[in-house]
């Protein structure tokens, strides 16, 4: 950076918008269709999609027209916009919802460095503390429910505004439903438009909007939760409801209908006709969550897991995920490089959404294969389409919640030397109960060099018990206290460092500070060491590519298959 300080200020600030957008672009990219397209493929509903789109961006008073541009502006340039139709599918028959239309700023032209970063981003709840209220709702048999506001963002007002240039098909639409406003169009047939509220694709509209729900669910009442700010709670005498939010999507339990029915009323009253829905199988985030019946609850995304499928283009099936030339030193001189990396990638990024919601065994290839994407080669590829072989013979796999009682268990794990640069892996597995489906796993190649499998687990157990302390703090905000928490280990070296904070031969010096952190956890009380032998160890499924005949028994006990 020294040496080049403009190139590394330019890359970090690309690799900011490329993780923003990372999210989005899994979710939603396979299903965009330009206007053209949509007209193509969709003849009859792409108008009605359109001036749905437009009538509310007219009658909510998104933005308005004018002549020309604004001068006194905190943003000073104009910037265009794109639109283009989403396809909604069905995640439980894969059929067509509906065709949604989309107007989208080119918010990344704009100059973040006029913002502060609290103005551009906003929390969203994370996966463990979803998997967490599900397991709570399983034990409990709590009622589930999905709401969804439609254009949520635009019920916030901009500090700022900006003024955005409609093109002349969008522009054309736009007059044709508002006559009154033709004399505005520029020469060129576009239409310049003054927006005054938080149109989804500005740099700061997920931060107005989450500001503005929180706001409103405070005064109703709820309280969020100071670490995991997308967890929402309300107590009334000795009922609860819980509402985790994923920007304006809510999954909510309660051990009370009328604190369902009184949150909907609320909601409807303040933004309009929300899509609420009870039903016995729920959609959200792209994962299917069934209704909790007799203490279990399966989560699953079959629908997503076929079309990715489908666009992998494999028609074969294998019972393992892991190939076995995965981890085998290559000689570059023989093996070729790939041609189309651009397609490498998106498989893999598709493969991770999954692996990272419903599908954890697939995680470790996963990760391995996602640290190749900029030189990968044709064995690679090979590698990749294993996976997706293997996601063919069990499209209709899932998670299946059915805890015993609701107690944090951390399973951790690693290789050693495990990498052709010689590095170990991490495994970690958090379940509720100590045999259940995961709320959490992580399978990570390390970030430095052990010397020994002791050294390579006491690196896992420091990175495990670092998130347990996090999730220690959302199962006290829920109402569950966890102290201690029951940490698994197969490597009684490594328990015996951290349970006596010392190293009887010296060869663990550089280590001392993680077991002597870890041994003050086990002396405060915040958790406990328990030994499972290594053909029990759940997390070695995440440390490394296993043989098919493991990978099969520790996939049961994973999923929690019956």
């Amino acid at each position: 950076a020294g040496k080049q300080p403009e190139r590394y200020v330019h890359l970090a600030e690309q690799t900011v918008q490329l993780e923003n957008q990372f999210q989005e672009y899994v979710y939603t990219a396979a299903d965009n269709l330009t206007i053209e397209q949509a007209k193509r493929k969709h003849p009859t509903d792409h108008t009605k999609s359109l001036h749905s789109e437009l009538k509310q961006f007219h009658d909510m008073q998104v933005g308005k027209p004018i002549k020309e541009m604004v001068s006194g502006l905190k943003h000073e340039k104009v910037i265009g916009c794109k639109g283009f139709y989403k396809e909604v599918f069905d995640l439980r028959t894969g059929a067509l919802k509906k065709l949604k239309f989309r107007i989208v700023p080119h918010g990344h032209l704009l100059d973040r460095g006029l913002y502060e970063p609290q103005e551009t981003t906003s929390p969203t709840v994370s996966m463990e503390s979803i998997f967490t209220c599900i397991n709570i709702a399983a034990k409990e048999n709590r009622k589930a429910f999905t709401m969804d506001i439609p254009g949520a963002y635009l019920n916030a007002e901009l500090k700022d505004k900006h003024v955005v240039r409609f093109p002349r098909d969008l522009a054309a639409e736009y007059v044709a439903l508002y006559p009154k406003f033709v004399s505005y169009l520029q020469q060129d047939g576009t239409l310049l438009m003054l927006i005054e509220k938080a149109l989804y694709g500005l740099v700061e509209s997920s931060a107005l909007w989450y500001k503005e729900i929180k706001g409103f669910l405070q005064n109703l009442g709820y309280v969020v939760h100071p670490s995991d700010m997308g967890i929402f709670q309300k107590r009334v005498d000795n009922d609860t409801i819980t509402i985790c939010l994923w920007v304006d999507d809510f999954l909510g339990f309660s051990t009370n209908q009328k604190l369902i029915d009184e949150l909907q009323k609320k909601v409807t009253d303040r933004f309009g006709d929300a899509r609420f829905d009870n039903g016995q199988v729920l959609n959200y985030i792209g994962m299917t969550i069934s209704q909790p019946k007799n203490g279990v609850v399966i989560v699953k995304q079959t629908e997503y897991i076929k079309k990715i499928i489908t666009q992998s283009l494999v028609s074969k099936t294998s019972e393992s995920p892991n190939h076995p030339y995965m981890m085998t030193r290559k000689d570059k001189n023989t093996v070729k490089p790939l041609k189309d990396q651009k397609h490498y990638l998106s498989l893999v990024m598709s493969a991770m959404f999954a692996a990272k919601r419903t599908r954890p065994e697939i995680l470790p290839a996963v990760c391995i294969l996602a640290s190749r994407v900029q030189n990968p080669d044709e064995v690679d590829m090979k590698c990749l389409l294993r996976v997706f072989e293997y996601l063919n013979g069990s499209t209709d796999l899932g998670l299946r919640y059915k805890p015993s009682k609701i107690e944090l268990h951390y399973w951790i794990d690693a290789s050693y030397n495990l990498h052709h640069d010689s590095r170990g892996h991490t495994g970690i597995v958090a379940t509720i109960g100590k045999h259940n489906a995961p709320i959490y796993v992580r399978s990570q190649k390390h970030k430095l060099h052990t010397r020994s499998s002791t050294e390579a687990e006491l690196v896992a157990t420091d990175e495990g018990v670092l998130h347990l302390l996090w999730m220690i703090l959302v199962f006290d905000f829920l109402g569950y206290p966890q102290q201690p928490v029951t940490v698994l280990q197969d490597n009684q070296s490594t328990m015996r460092v951290c349970q006596t904070g010392q190293s009887k031969n010296g060869r663990l010096k550089h280590m001392v500070v993680r077991y002597n952190f870890i041994h003050g956890l086990q002396e405060a009380n915040i958790i406990t060491f328990e030994y499972v032998k290594s053909a029990d160890m759940l997390a070695d499924i995440m440390s490394k590519p296993v043989a098919p005949p493991i990978f099969l028994k520790l996939r049961k006990l994973l999923l929690n298959m019956p």
